[in-house]
């Protein structure tokens, strides 16, 4: 008669455990084939190949530059400034008669920080943001749209200024300027398919089973966005290499004596018409790298394309982005000035969007839908 009974609440704890290794490793397994999959995917296109050559070689000459460069970046001699490529000097001499090769192999370093911190901000932001887009409180969803489609037609320039006159031109404020507007459109692109994927109802079964609500986001809505996450990441690093010459030669960028590419090509780009191929190298490395970005896009995008139900729209786009990443490659010169008047028009089109959203946003259509 008093025998205990078995504690009921061991034994569901304990299948609750050995069904959740399981789970794991399925998630592990996976992960690494869809990885694998994505990979082979892109090394077997002829434009994928020489995209992940490119990134591999500046990876190498980043780990290289810690340890060698031909020359000492303070190694500089008046006497032979602007000097033509030689077996010496294979790239030539800047207007302070330093190697140029050597300060593009040490800006390699500098510009691969920059790309990988300002996706790891963007990320973040973008990610915070999202959550509380989707989030089930209605007035911290409604609010956080409001703010962002507010906040998304400032001008990374703008944001690099104002961030520039309490801190001074750095490395840093490039990374935050950027981090900050990749993060906002990150946030914009994201919603659609978060949404999506906090409706479904595998996320209300995790949400009545008592899964907190960050472990729901991380575990189920963030995985169904990586798609479209891991596109606007590889074209954020690439367009933070245009945004980090663009503002160090504002003057808002990375300090006087920091080797990156747009320090070499800022210091370049004021003697052209004396020397027209000092810009030569650092506009050719820049437009490359940047290149490779918009076609590792379109290929990542061509891969996803296929799982969606409607592919043709994706399907285009992809195809635009390798196109657009190869006439960069091999028309550095006219695509310079082409994206200069794509910039621009595209600035003044989100700027009308985002003014046009205020204005309609909460309003009533005439399907009875709020926008």
């Amino acid at each position: 008669m008093n025998a205990s009974k078995p504690a009921p609440s061991s034994q569901p704890a304990s299948s609750a455990q050995t069904t959740s290794r399981p789970m794991r490793s399925v998630i592990d397994v996976t992960s690494t084939a869809t990885m694998k999959t994505v990979l082979s995917t892109i090394w077997a296109k002829a434009g994928g190949k020489y995209a992940l050559i490119v990134i591999g070689a500046w990876l190498l000459v980043s780990a290289l530059s810690l340890v060698w460069t031909p020359y000492s970046l303070l190694d500089t001699n008046g006497f032979n400034a602007w000097a033509s490529p030689s077996a010496a000097h294979p790239l030539g001499t800047d207007g302070t008669g330093a190697d140029v090769l050597s300060w593009l192999m040490a800006g390699s370093r500098t510009n691969l920080m920059i790309a990988v911190l300002t996706v790891i901000v963007a990320a973040a932001i973008g990610l915070l943001l999202v959550a509380a887009m989707v989030s089930r409180s209605g007035a911290l969803a409604s609010t956080s749209v409001v703010v962002v489609d507010a906040l998304i037609s400032i001008p990374t320039v703008l944001i690099a200024l104002i961030l520039s006159v309490p801190f001074g031109a750095s490395a840093a404020v490039v990374i935050a300027a950027c981090g900050c507007a990749y993060g906002l459109n990150l946030a914009r692109i994201l919603r659609p398919s978060a949404l999506l994927a906090a409706c479904s109802a595998y996320v209300e079964s995790a949400l009545w089973s008592g899964a907190s609500s960050v472990r729901v986001f991380f575990t189920h809505i963030v995985p169904n966005t990586l798609p479209v996450l891991c596109v606007q990441l590889s074209m954020s690093a690439g367009t933070s290499l245009l945004a980090e010459a663009g503002l160090t030669y504002l003057g808002v960028g990375v300090g006087a004596g920091v080797p990156s590419w747009g320090h070499s090509l800022s210091t370049s780009v004021k003697f052209i018409s004396i020397y027209p191929m000092a810009v030569l190298w650092p506009g050719l490395v820049v437009t490359m790298v940047v290149g490779v970005g918009w076609m590792m896009e379109g290929v990542m995008a061509l891969v996803e394309s296929w799982r969606m139900p409607s592919s043709a729209w994706a399907v285009i786009y992809a195809l635009i982005s390798i196109i657009a990443g190869c006439v960069m490659l091999f028309c550095p010169v006219a695509s310079t000035g082409w994206m200069i008047i794509f910039g621009g028009c595209a600035l003044v089109v989100l700027g009308i969007v985002a003014i046009v959203r205020a204005f309609t946003f909460g309003k009533v259509g005439k399907s009875g839908k709020k926008r």
